[in-house]
């Protein structure tokens, strides 16, 4: 039997075989990977008013049903159940879904061993993890006009998002502690890229680079990382980073004398208590999409951000709210951090 791709790290595609399945409808390819996220049954009113909130019951359900049928005609046959009142996919339809593979991978290696050690076995599942998160959940994809679904798509994006810089994390870690220090290097570089205002990652490339003799990558890597802060943030490096920042200056922090036993001969460990294995929370799939996921609380301080933070907030939650609020930016300058310290119980912050 032939097995439905479903790609959604990155901008969406669905293929069948040797083909991509070509949908047309931007609402027919959202109400398909809504179905495949949420692998559960969802009542016709409820996938309505998820995508045709501006319809009322008539409209929205005469629209879902015209946009199942152009879905049955482009899906291999019965791979959608629409009997009665609820839609689903079908369950024994033999289905591959990136993100849900990115998800295994990341837990089965993020999942604490009885001694907390991260041997080569749950390292493989760490860099399976890694090799298949190409880019953000939906990347590209919106639809402005179905603000509950877009409220969906953040949720499932930055859970996804965390899972990926935890995992990205302990496979530096593991390589760090093996004395592995070029193979940690380039997975620590797509740490920093993750989100470059975590000086942690900023902190850990620079003692990468100055432990594998690259002095001069590790000033360049401090440099970079305080233009970022005062472009965005307004703010200087942490001491710890200044700090580790003037050691490699002064040279007082070199390459050990002998390389470390390569990690296929010697799986590395990690020291107990090191590997974190993932929120539970962070990972159940929201069975509605009013269903907020919880928010990350390991976040970097949101410095410089008081007036915006005070006005979005007054907007989401004033005297009178807005259901939808639109954050505009070029990529990079911290809409997404913004979004999520508005999110936040002001008591929690």
């Amino acid at each position: 039997m032939t097995q439905l791709r479903l790609y959604t790290l990155g901008a969406p595609r669905i293929e069948f075989g040797a083909r991509t399945v070509e949908l047309g409808l931007r609402k027919a390819l959202a109400l398909v990977v809504y179905l495949a996220v949420t692998r559960q049954s969802h009542t016709r009113d409820h996938l309505a008013a998820l995508l045709w909130p501006e319809s009322d019951q008539r409209e929205g359900r005469g629209r879902l049903r015209r946009t199942l049928y152009s879905l049955a005609e482009a899906l291999p046959a019965g791979a959608l159940d629409t009997d009665g009142d609820v839609v689903q996919l079908r369950r024994d339809l033999d289905l591959w879904l990136d993100c849900a593979a990115f998800r295994d991978a990341a837990t089965a290696g993020l999942s604490a061993a009885p001694d907390h050690a991260l041997d080569a076995g749950r390292l493989t599942h760490l860099k399976r993890a890694v090799e298949l998160y190409t880019a953000e959940f939906l990347n590209g994809f919106t639809l402005p006009d179905s603000p509950a679904f877009d409220e969906w798509q953040f949720f499932q994006r930055e859970s996804l998002h965390q899972l990926y810089g935890q995992s990205l994390e302990q496979i530096v870690r593991a390589y760090q502690t093996a004395g592995d220090f070029a193979e940690a290097i380039p997975y620590a570089r797509r740490w920093v890229a993750l989100d470059p205002l975590h000086e942690p990652a900023q902190r850990t490339l620079m003692r990468l680079y100055a432990m594998a003799g690259m002095h001069a990558a590790a000033v360049r890597q401090y440099q970079e990382c305080a233009r970022v802060l005062e472009a965005e943030l307004g703010a200087e490096p942490e001491e710890q980073t200044t700090a580790l920042f003037e050691a490699i200056r002064d040279r007082r922090i070199e390459p050990p004398a002998a390389k470390g036993e390569a990690l296929a001969a010697r799986p590395p460990t990690v020291p107990a208590g090191a590997v974190r294995p993932p929120d539970a929370a962070a990972h159940t799939r929201p069975r509605h999409p009013s269903q907020r996921s919880p928010l990350a609380h390991s976040l970097p301080a949101c410095i410089g951000r008081g007036r915006e933070l005070e006005l979005l907030r007054e907007l989401l939650t004033g005297a009178a709210p807005r259901r939808l609020v639109t954050l505009m930016g070029p990529g990079g300058i911290g809409k997404t951090r913004l979004a999520l310290e508005a999110a936040r119980d002001p008591a929690e912050a």
